[in-house]
């Protein structure tokens, strides 16, 4: 079944964007609950792939409310001497902070139970050697939460597939002050280093997920749907051909395929795997979904010829503003075993509607 909730390349973009293009900005809050701040945009340097750049800004993602969150991102940053400690990630439920992963003055990076503030948390663990600035690191950390008053923090940071800091200890918060009551979290924030010059941060190939295990250094590499893939049960807004309605990057709400009817299918074939190294870890399908009328809407994405070798969970559409739901696979479903490039390649993957 699904394995990550979420993930981003950063190379959906429209690659000039910053917070001054409003199609740019109007893109990642579709794939994002908040954008803060006035410094942010996608860099292209050089010959570098995309990666999404922050100046005192972040990005907020809000997912299903789980105990235990496993995430990674590669991360660089430029700095001319930090002014003091600074988050670059914080789990939250709802307003309160339950984990904190920051960066010091002198480079290190420090995980807490809580907030980092004193006397709001609890210090878990602290590297000993400092990150270079202007040099990709893959970072990744697991948390856990629980007990109730007060919650417990239990966490492990890797950098480059190696654990530099792990720790257990109080978030001096309570399952009361929780709107969910229970030692759980919902809401992802990565953000740039603030509090002193040059303090920028760049990030890609982020991932999400709500099981132990990490995923290592990865690469996320988005394809697009290439051609129709037999069932077209959905109705194009324009034209008849289907894909050209759903593989648009950056995204063009003006384009789209629609269906009121329940057990409609809608399939495609995807652009090639371009060349790597290494094994697939697995896939995971994004689709952008709204509804445009009152009651219950819902539909689950599908993979296989007829739509049946593999289907996610029933996804309820929430509201008329477009939304992105996730589906991800370890296993081919038409071999069972992990995903080749050959299998990849091959890929037929759509949606269906259930109500």
């Amino acid at each position: 079944m699904s394995f990550v909730l979420f993930k981003d390349s950063f190379k959906r973009y429209d690659q000039a964007g910053n917070q001054s293009n409003a199609a740019f900005v109007a893109n990642l809050r579709q794939r994002y609950t908040f954008v803060r701040g006035s410094n942010f945009g996608i860099d292209t340097t050089g010959s570098l792939p995309p990666e999404f750049t922050m100046l005192n800004a972040g990005l907020g993602k809000t997912l299903p409310h789980s105990s235990r969150w496993v995430c990674g991102h590669r991360y660089r940053y430029l700095s001319t001497g930090l002014a003091n400690v600074s988050a670059i990630y914080q789990l939250f439920n709802n307003s309160s902070i339950l984990f904190s992963l920051t960066q010091n003055a002198d480079g290190t990076l420090a995980i807490f139970a809580g907030n980092y503030t004193p006397g709001n948390g609890t210090t878990l663990g602290v590297t000993n050697r400092s990150l270079f600035s202007n040099i990709r690191y893959y970072l990744e950390w697991d948390v856990t939460l629980s007990g109730s008053s007060p919650i417990i923090c239990t966490a492990e940071l890797q950098i480059n597939g190696h654990v530099e800091a792990s720790g257990s200890g109080s978030t001096t918060v309570t399952t009361s002050q929780l709107l969910s009551g229970n030692p759980d979290a919902n809401l992802h924030e990565f953000a740039a280093p603030a509090g002193g010059l040059g303090t920028q941060s760049w990030i890609k190939d982020l991932y999400i997920k709500n099981e132990a295990g990490y995923e290592g250094d990865v690469r996320i590499v988005p394809i697009y749907p290439a051609s129709d893939g037999g069932l077209l049960q959905w109705t194009p807004n324009s034209g008849t051909t289907h894909f050209d309605r759903v593989n648009t990057h950056p995204v063009d709400i003006t384009k789209f395929l629609k269906t009121a009817t329940p057990g409609n299918v809608d399939l495609w074939t995807f652009d090639t795997l371009p060349a790597f190294s290494g094994t697939i870890v697995g896939i995971n399908i994004s689709v952008l979904a709204q509804k445009d009328d009152e009651g219950t809407k819902s539909f689950k994405i599908v993979t296989g010829a007829t739509g049946t070798d593999a289907q996610s969970d029933e996804f309820f559409v929430s509201s008329a503003n477009p939304e992105y739901y996730e589906f991800s696979l370890k296993l081919d479903p038409q071999t069972g075993l992990p995903w080749t490039a050959a299998g990849v390649n091959a890929l037929i993957a759509g949606v269906k509607c259930i109500s």
